[in-house]
């Protein structure tokens, strides 16, 4: 792909090209879980920037970072498969793999395994890396809410949804590892649960 100019004038009237040769108004479901993707990819950068500032010795702030450059391609790579559902006659459908998938929940696993078990929710604040990645989930459940708001009108793949929804549980559980990683004491919620209450933690934050 070659991207040769970049103001062009096509979208001074409201719509705007997907692929080449479909347009759509700017403001339609499928353009606005583009916006939606397309603002995450930036504050997985912001993240990845602050990161990159730290001690660049470090290995596990490596791993980090490496991680975020893969979700960062995984994210263009559903703006090319949302894009694609607009017309589903196409032969040349993009297939988000399930392996993607799979490899976040890895991740998630293996960052939720070494992390203690919270009994309120999680107060973001105190330390400006975990504080990012609590920002980075939540613009990654809007653009999932989007996404599915898309899904009604543009059926999108299977993968795609469940990846996004896995993505804000990693933003989670990566937030909470920084902050360990750090030393920095996690401020949680002072409104006590009551123990009926704590499937309901389990539910809104996974």
């Amino acid at each position: 792909m070659r991207i040769n100019k970049v103001t062009t004038h096509r979208g001074d009237d409201g719509d705007t090209d997907i692929l080449g040769k479909t347009r759509l108004p700017k403001d339609s479901p499928l353009i606005v879980s583009l916006g939606a993707l397309d603002e995450l990819q930036s504050v997985v950068g912001v993240l990845d920037a602050h990161l990159a500032g730290l001690k660049r010795g470090d290995r596990n702030i490596a791993k980090v970072r490496k991680l975020l450059n893969s979700i960062q391609n995984d994210l263009y790579d559903i703006g090319l498969g949302v894009m694609s559902s607009v017309n589903k006659t196409n032969k040349k459908q993009y297939t988000f793999s399930e392996s993607r998938v799979t490899t976040l929940e890895k991740s998630i696993q293996d960052y939720a395994s070494i992390l203690p078990p919270l009994s309120s929710f999680v107060l973001p604040g105190g330390d400006m890396a975990p504080t990012l990645s609590h920002w980075v989930r939540t613009v990654s459940r809007r653009a999932e809410r989007v996404l599915w708001t898309c899904h009604r009108k543009h059926s999108q793949q299977k993968e795609i949804l469940i990846y996004m929804n896995r993505l804000s549980d990693f933003f989670f559980v990566l937030g909470r590892v920084l902050a360990r990683s750090k030393n920095h004491k996690e401020t949680l919620w002072k409104t006590p649960l009551k123990k009926a209450d704590h499937s309901l933690l389990r539910k809104y934050l996974f």
